[in-house]
């Protein structure tokens, strides 16, 4: 399980989920992304980021805003880039 920004790479405009197509999709200038946060088509040059997330003593998850992972600089193999459930 990871939490994806859903800030768009290219310009950060805000991509939504479209749920029929499976894939978040930008409505600046097209970008389309991959529910892993892998973009696959329009001008975004990178993925998604990725948030830190943890598991909390309580069992709930806890997502982490102010930590970023970028897969182009390998940072999704970062373990706190993911949580395995």
């Amino acid at each position: 399980m990871y939490a994806l920004s859903t800030v768009c790479t290219h310009l950060g405009c805000t991509p939504s989920w479209q749920d029929g197509e499976q894939k978040f999709k930008c409505p600046c200038h097209g970008s389309g992304f991959y529910k892993s946060g892998i973009n696959f088509e329009g001008p975004a040059p990178r993925p998604l980021e990725r948030f830190r997330i943890s598991l909390g003593d309580d069992g709930l998850i806890l997502v982490d805003k102010s930590k970023k992972f970028q897969q182009e600089k390998g940072e999704w193999n970062n373990p706190e880039s993911f949580l395995n459930v």
